[in-house]
């Protein structure tokens, strides 16, 4: 019954409407109101990939001959379209489907027919649940934690034996933490201009575990 209510899609006549598939919001007419119809009248802006705040944090702390630095980076506001989620949990992509395709989706068996637990719509390879929505935009907000360093100088009295001024011991990891609510691989994007805010399931990025010796002669 709420399917059969909703207003049509696509356009006047449209048979998509159905359980378990996705429902869009009828905003415009093309007398400016809501009309009954889903249609490109009622397509508008959504989401942002700009963010409304962006900084980083280098923190540098001594005791006696030990060092530790820590450099984090974060982004807030900013909205990144899930583009590699609308391949793989819809017909799309044409090839792998995302696990939640088979355990998530409307009327799966793994839900034991309790469809109130289902975030992806039906299953049935209908190209209309695919439409670029606000269903595939997430928050793309972060905080990273792109370095941890700590290093230990050794003492006068150890490298004078050696006649070197100085040397110093360093292990750092690079990208240990991540603090997002974003469900893909990586928030933090690297495409700009038209493919800015837009995730196609690159790489995350590399951690690093890095371990040094440096001597001042």
């Amino acid at each position: 019954e709420e399917a059969a209510a909703h207003p049509t899609a696509f356009g006047e006549g449209g048979a998509y409407n159905a359980p378990g598939r996705v429902k869009y919001r009828d905003i415009s007419g093309p007398d400016g109101v809501p009309d009954g119809i889903i249609d490109d009248n009622d397509m508008t802006y959504i989401g942002s990939p700009h963010p409304d705040l962006t900084g980083g944090l280098n923190l540098e702390l001594g005791y006696g001959n030990f060092n530790f630095n820590v450099f984090a980076y974060g982004s807030y506001g900013n909205d990144i379209i899930h583009y590699a989620r609308r391949q793989m949990e819809y017909s799309l992509h044409g090839g792998n489907s995302h696990v939640n395709r088979l355990y998530k989706s409307w009327g799966s068996p793994y839900l034991n027919g309790d469809n109130s637990k289902a975030t992806v719509a039906i299953a049935d390879n209908n190209t209309g649940s695919e439409q670029p929505s606000t269903l595939f935009i997430e928050d793309g907000s972060y905080l990273r934690i792109r370095s941890l360093m700590l290093s230990y100088d050794l003492p006068g009295s150890i490298t004078s034996r050696i006649n070197v001024q100085g040397i110093r011991i360093h292990a750092q990891v690079t990208n240990p933490l991540t603090f997002t609510s974003y469900t893909g691989l990586d928030p933090d994007l690297t495409a700009a201009g038209y493919g800015m805010g837009i995730d196609r399931g690159g790489w995350a990025t590399v951690r690093q575990l890095i371990f040094g010796i440096s001597m001042n002669l």
